[in-house]
Protein backbone atom coordinates (compact mmCIF):
# COMPACT_ATOMS: atom_id res chain seq x y z
CA UNK A 1 0.00 0.00 0.00
CA UNK A 2 1.26 3.45 -0.86
CA UNK A 3 2.31 5.45 2.19
CA UNK A 4 0.75 8.90 2.42
CA UNK A 5 2.95 11.98 2.66
CA UNK A 6 2.50 15.70 2.11
CA UNK A 7 3.02 15.66 -1.68
CA UNK A 8 3.80 19.38 -1.87
CA UNK A 9 6.48 19.01 0.80
CA UNK A 10 7.77 15.90 -0.97
CA UNK A 11 8.13 17.89 -4.20
CA UNK A 12 9.82 20.79 -2.37
CA UNK A 13 12.17 18.32 -0.68
CA UNK A 14 13.14 16.75 -4.00
CA UNK A 15 13.66 20.20 -5.46
CA UNK A 16 15.95 21.04 -2.52
CA UNK A 17 17.99 17.87 -3.14
CA UNK A 18 18.32 18.73 -6.83
CA UNK A 19 19.21 22.38 -6.16
CA UNK A 20 21.93 21.35 -3.70
CA UNK A 21 23.23 18.92 -6.32
CA UNK A 22 23.29 21.66 -8.99
CA UNK A 23 20.39 19.94 -10.76
CA UNK A 24 22.19 16.62 -11.18
CA UNK A 25 20.54 13.27 -10.54
CA UNK A 26 22.62 10.62 -8.79
CA UNK A 27 24.70 13.20 -6.93
CA UNK A 28 24.66 12.50 -3.17
CA UNK A 29 24.08 15.35 -0.70
CA UNK A 30 24.38 15.04 3.12
CA UNK A 31 20.90 14.66 4.59
CA UNK A 32 21.79 17.30 7.21
CA UNK A 33 22.12 19.88 4.39
CA UNK A 34 18.77 18.82 2.95
CA UNK A 35 17.12 19.13 6.38
CA UNK A 36 18.50 22.66 6.73
CA UNK A 37 17.30 23.61 3.25
CA UNK A 38 13.85 22.07 3.78
CA UNK A 39 13.15 24.19 6.85
CA UNK A 40 11.34 21.42 8.74
CA UNK A 41 12.32 19.08 11.52
CA UNK A 42 14.94 16.45 10.84
CA UNK A 43 12.71 13.51 11.78
CA UNK A 44 9.88 14.69 9.48
CA UNK A 45 12.26 15.30 6.58
CA UNK A 46 13.97 11.94 7.00
CA UNK A 47 10.61 10.15 7.18
CA UNK A 48 9.54 11.70 3.85
CA UNK A 49 12.91 10.79 2.30
CA UNK A 50 12.34 7.18 3.38
CA UNK A 51 8.97 7.19 1.60
CA UNK A 52 10.51 8.74 -1.52
CA UNK A 53 13.17 6.03 -1.46
CA UNK A 54 10.46 3.33 -1.57
CA UNK A 55 9.07 5.09 -4.67
CA UNK A 56 12.57 5.07 -6.22
CA UNK A 57 12.54 8.86 -6.43
CA UNK A 58 15.67 9.13 -4.27
CA UNK A 59 18.52 6.89 -3.15
CA UNK A 60 19.56 7.11 0.51
CA UNK A 61 23.04 5.91 1.45
CA UNK A 62 25.36 6.49 4.41
CA UNK A 63 23.60 9.62 5.64
CA UNK A 64 23.32 11.14 2.17
CA UNK A 65 20.58 11.34 -0.45
CA UNK A 66 20.50 11.66 -4.24
CA UNK A 67 17.55 12.28 -6.55
CA UNK A 68 16.81 9.75 -9.29
CA UNK A 69 15.49 10.47 -12.77
CA UNK A 70 12.00 9.60 -11.58
CA UNK A 71 12.46 12.05 -8.72
CA UNK A 72 13.45 14.72 -11.22
CA UNK A 73 10.37 13.96 -13.31
CA UNK A 74 8.19 14.49 -10.23
CA UNK A 75 9.97 17.59 -8.96
CA UNK A 76 10.48 19.57 -12.15
CA UNK A 77 7.97 22.07 -13.51
CA UNK A 78 6.64 20.73 -16.84
CA UNK A 79 4.62 23.84 -17.69
CA UNK A 80 7.02 25.16 -20.35
CA UNK A 81 8.62 21.90 -21.49
CA UNK A 82 6.57 21.61 -24.69
CA UNK A 83 7.29 25.27 -25.51
CA UNK A 84 11.05 24.73 -25.21
CA UNK A 85 11.05 21.45 -27.15
CA UNK A 86 9.02 22.98 -29.99
CA UNK A 87 11.29 26.02 -30.04
CA UNK A 88 14.31 23.73 -30.43
CA UNK A 89 12.89 21.52 -33.17
CA UNK A 90 11.35 24.42 -35.10
CA UNK A 91 14.57 26.45 -34.93
CA UNK A 92 16.70 23.46 -35.93
CA UNK A 93 14.36 22.14 -38.60
CA UNK A 94 14.42 18.54 -37.40
CA UNK A 95 15.30 15.93 -34.80
CA UNK A 96 18.94 15.69 -33.76
CA UNK A 97 19.89 18.96 -35.47
CA UNK A 98 21.45 21.74 -33.39
CA UNK A 99 19.58 24.98 -32.83
CA UNK A 100 21.36 28.12 -31.63
CA UNK A 101 20.46 28.77 -27.99
CA UNK A 102 19.81 32.46 -28.63
CA UNK A 103 17.33 31.55 -31.37
CA UNK A 104 15.64 28.98 -29.11
CA UNK A 105 15.31 31.51 -26.29
CA UNK A 106 13.81 34.10 -28.64
CA UNK A 107 11.42 31.55 -30.19
CA UNK A 108 10.24 30.29 -26.80
CA UNK A 109 9.52 33.73 -25.35
CA UNK A 110 11.01 32.54 -22.02
CA UNK A 111 13.98 33.85 -20.05
CA UNK A 112 17.43 32.55 -20.91
CA UNK A 113 17.84 31.26 -17.34
CA UNK A 114 14.63 29.20 -17.53
CA UNK A 115 15.46 27.78 -20.96
CA UNK A 116 18.96 26.77 -19.81
CA UNK A 117 17.52 25.13 -16.68
CA UNK A 118 14.88 23.20 -18.61
CA UNK A 119 17.32 21.97 -21.25
CA UNK A 120 19.66 20.76 -18.49
CA UNK A 121 16.81 18.86 -16.84
CA UNK A 122 15.52 17.52 -20.16
CA UNK A 123 19.04 16.33 -20.94
CA UNK A 124 19.00 14.09 -17.85
CA UNK A 125 15.68 12.69 -19.07
CA UNK A 126 17.09 12.23 -22.60
CA UNK A 127 14.48 14.49 -24.21
CA UNK A 128 16.94 17.17 -25.36
CA UNK A 129 20.63 17.92 -25.01
CA UNK A 130 23.08 20.81 -24.94
CA UNK A 131 25.63 20.84 -27.75
CA UNK A 132 28.00 23.06 -29.72
CA UNK A 133 27.25 24.10 -33.29
CA UNK A 134 30.10 24.79 -35.69
CA UNK A 135 29.93 28.10 -37.53
CA UNK A 136 31.51 29.27 -40.77
CA UNK A 137 34.51 31.01 -39.18
CA UNK A 138 35.58 27.74 -37.56
CA UNK A 139 34.28 28.61 -34.14
CA UNK A 140 31.29 27.23 -32.30
CA UNK A 141 28.18 28.53 -30.55
CA UNK A 142 26.03 27.14 -27.75
CA UNK A 143 23.15 25.11 -29.13
CA UNK A 144 20.65 22.41 -28.24
CA UNK A 145 18.92 19.58 -30.05
CA UNK A 146 15.84 17.46 -29.48
CA UNK A 147 16.08 13.65 -29.28
CA UNK A 148 13.76 11.05 -30.76
CA UNK A 149 12.30 10.60 -27.26
CA UNK A 150 11.67 14.33 -27.03
CA UNK A 151 9.95 14.24 -30.42
CA UNK A 152 7.77 11.33 -29.24
CA UNK A 153 6.87 13.37 -26.15
CA UNK A 154 5.61 16.21 -28.36
CA UNK A 155 3.58 13.92 -30.59
CA UNK A 156 2.13 11.50 -28.03
CA UNK A 157 0.37 13.87 -25.69
CA UNK A 158 3.26 14.06 -23.26
CA UNK A 159 3.99 10.32 -23.30
CA UNK A 160 7.24 8.72 -24.44
CA UNK A 161 8.06 5.19 -25.52
CA UNK A 162 11.26 3.25 -25.08
CA UNK A 163 12.43 -0.36 -25.43
CA UNK A 164 13.97 -2.43 -22.65
CA UNK A 165 14.33 -5.99 -21.36
CA UNK A 166 11.89 -7.65 -18.97
CA UNK A 167 13.96 -8.74 -15.97
CA UNK A 168 11.34 -9.99 -13.51
CA UNK A 169 8.44 -9.15 -11.25
CA UNK A 170 8.41 -7.01 -8.13
CA UNK A 171 5.47 -6.11 -5.92
CA UNK A 172 2.96 -7.11 -8.58
CA UNK A 173 4.73 -5.04 -11.23
CA UNK A 174 6.63 -6.25 -14.26
CA UNK A 175 10.16 -4.79 -14.11
CA UNK A 176 11.73 -3.66 -17.40
CA UNK A 177 15.37 -2.63 -17.53
CA UNK A 178 16.00 0.06 -20.11
CA UNK A 179 19.14 0.41 -22.19
CA UNK A 180 20.28 3.25 -19.93
CA UNK A 181 20.27 0.81 -16.98
CA UNK A 182 17.15 2.35 -15.48
CA UNK A 183 14.64 -0.18 -14.10
CA UNK A 184 10.96 0.65 -14.69
CA UNK A 185 8.30 -1.10 -12.59
CA UNK A 186 5.44 -1.37 -15.10
CA UNK A 187 1.74 -2.03 -14.60
CA UNK A 188 0.75 -5.32 -13.04
CA UNK A 189 1.18 -8.78 -14.48
CA UNK A 190 -2.55 -9.00 -15.29
CA UNK A 191 -2.08 -6.31 -17.96
CA UNK A 192 0.18 -8.75 -19.85
CA UNK A 193 -2.34 -11.56 -19.99
CA UNK A 194 -5.18 -11.00 -22.43
CA UNK A 195 -3.97 -7.91 -24.39
CA UNK A 196 -0.45 -9.22 -25.02
CA UNK A 197 -0.94 -12.99 -24.82
CA UNK A 198 1.51 -13.52 -21.93
CA UNK A 199 0.41 -15.78 -19.07
CA UNK A 200 3.82 -15.82 -17.40
CA UNK A 201 6.22 -12.92 -17.00
CA UNK A 202 8.41 -13.34 -20.11
CA UNK A 203 11.79 -12.66 -18.52
CA UNK A 204 14.44 -11.87 -21.10
CA UNK A 205 11.99 -10.62 -23.72
CA UNK A 206 12.29 -7.13 -25.12
CA UNK A 207 9.33 -4.85 -24.43
CA UNK A 208 8.14 -1.46 -25.61
CA UNK A 209 7.12 0.72 -22.68
CA UNK A 210 5.02 3.90 -22.64
CA UNK A 211 5.06 6.38 -19.76
CA UNK A 212 4.50 10.06 -19.08
CA UNK A 213 7.57 11.87 -17.67
CA UNK A 214 5.38 14.71 -16.42
CA UNK A 215 3.61 12.27 -14.11
CA UNK A 216 6.28 10.51 -12.08
CA UNK A 217 3.57 8.63 -10.18
CA UNK A 218 2.05 7.27 -13.40
CA UNK A 219 3.10 3.62 -13.65
CA UNK A 220 4.50 2.80 -17.11
CA UNK A 221 2.57 0.51 -19.44
CA UNK A 222 4.06 -2.30 -21.51
CA UNK A 223 2.40 -1.78 -24.88
CA UNK A 224 4.19 -4.57 -26.74
CA UNK A 225 6.31 -7.61 -25.93
CA UNK A 226 8.60 -7.96 -28.93
CA UNK A 227 9.00 -11.26 -30.72
CA UNK A 228 5.63 -12.75 -29.70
Amino acid sequence: MREEVDEEFAKALLRAVLDLAAGCVGHFIPIAEVVAAAGRGGSETEAVLDVLATRRWVHVRDGSVAATRWGLEFAMDWTDVETVLRAIVNSAGGIGRPACKEVVIAASGLTDRLVEKLISELSMLELAHHCLEQVEDGGSINAAYITRTGWDYLNNGGAVEAVGTIVGEEGGCVVVQMESGRRLPCRGVKRLHRPLGCFDVPVGRRARVRYRPALADNTPLIVEVLGL
